[in-house]
């Protein structure tokens, strides 16, 4: 798949400050949008999208990254791909899956607290996790709710560290957010799965997490 051409001159972005060579290669590392068209039309135009989208995404990434070094070893690309079928960004054992449309139409601010929910699930061991708290259940029959179920707990545990970049930004009006919408009842700190074990016994919250 090859993608246009593309002035990557930081001068062309005047919020960006960083050297050159940096921000070349944040956007060259995150030139790799995956999805196949049978319209040649389409399929331009959905590299462009990503071409596009990877350029304001590398813009975000590579600011965050000079901010916390620490998450820089997160961003490999083979680690990447985009994809309309996730609503904004998500992360499983195939790496992260970003909607390149979700990076088009939101700010830097709210595309970053995005990023640092995603990453945050990866650096808390919330896939090997949740495979533990399925083993310890041991209840097959209800495999696919208990893995929603838990995915919505370690919602709360992510968004929870995140309080306070979710509320400033707005994003805890959409998300999982303990003390607001349908988690008011929920305290902040605590782990996936006291959170999982809280929401399988209040019904009014299991109801939204079906």
């Amino acid at each position: 798949m090859t993608h246009q051409s593309l002035n990557l001159s930081p001068g062309n972005h005047p919020d960006l400050h960083l050297p050159e060579a940096d921000y070349v290669a944040g956007v060259q590392a995150f030139l790799s949008g995956q999805c196949a068209h049978d319209d040649q039309e389409a399929q331009q135009a959905w590299d462009t999208l990503c071409a596009t989208a990877n350029v304001k995404l590398a813009i975000v990434i590579t600011a965050a990254c000079l901010k916390d070094p620490g998450i820089a070893g997160m961003m490999a690309p083979g680690n990447w791909h985009f994809s309309e079928e996730e609503e904004r960004m998500g992360v499983g054992k195939a790496g992260m899956v970003v909607n390149p449309h979700f990076v088009m139409t939101e700010t830097h601010d709210r595309i970053e607290v995005v990023l640092c929910h995603e990453w945050l699930h990866v650096a808390l061991n919330h896939i090997p996790r949740r495979d533990a708290f399925l083993t310890e259940m041991n209840d097959p029959a209800n495999k696919k709710t208990l893995e929603r179920v838990f995915n919505a707990g370690s919602d709360l545990e992510v968004n929870s560290i995140l309080h306070d970049d979710l509320v400033r930004t707005g994003l805890h009006n959409i998300a999982f957010v303990p003390g607001y919408r349908s988690c008011t009842g929920l305290p902040l700190g605590l782990t996936a799965e006291a959170y999982t074990r809280i929401i399988l016994t209040t019904p009014e919250i299991a109801a939204v997490v079906e």
